[in-house]
């Protein structure tokens, strides 16, 4: 196991052993991030786990397949403003139009960091969500070092 995936599972382990999970309300509406589309202005409440998972397909204009399975993130509540959130590694296929695979492998450990839930201004909800991409790839799905990556959320209700 390398040192990221024996940090988060510490955290975890401390998160569980915090006490119990505060259950939502069947009255509250959960706000899923979409990963590759969009990400939501709201955090996850304190105390729970959500796990948003999908697959992605893309066919290119000039040819060649593209395979992500699965894009998995973790979401992790740690105060009624933040959170913990982690894109657990995915398999890629990338196929050109004739040939074999060009880029097959596991990704990085993607955007492990922090979203803090600003104060809402009328019907204005916004986000900050600090992070970095782990290196823990294949060469060939996998940019190297770390990537910060910084990320603004919003939302207002038309």
């Amino acid at each position: 196991m390398n040192l990221a995936a024996i940090i988060l599972c510490v955290f975890v382990t401390y998160m569980i052993a915090l006490g119990p999970a505060l259950a939502m309300e069947t009255t509250d509406f959960i706000d899923t991030n979409r990963p590759s589309f969009m990400f939501s202005p709201l955090v996850v409440p304190r105390g729970s786990i959500q796990l948003e998972s999908g697959t992605q397909y893309q066919r290119f204009q000039h040819g060649g397949d593209y395979f992500d399975i699965p894009e998995t993130q973790v979401r992790v509540g740690l105060t009624k403003r933040a959170e913990l959130q982690m894109f657990v590694p995915n398999f890629v296929i990338l196929q050109p139009q004739h040939g074999d695979p060009t880029a097959t492998g596991a990704t990085n450990i993607g955007e492990l960091g922090i979203k803090y839930q600003l104060p809402a201004i009328k019907k204005f909800q916004a986000t900050v969500i600090g992070s970095m991409t782990l290196p823990t790839g294949s060469k060939s799905t996998s940019l190297p070092g770390v990537q910060p990556v910084f990320r603004l959320p919003y939302s207002y209700p038309i």
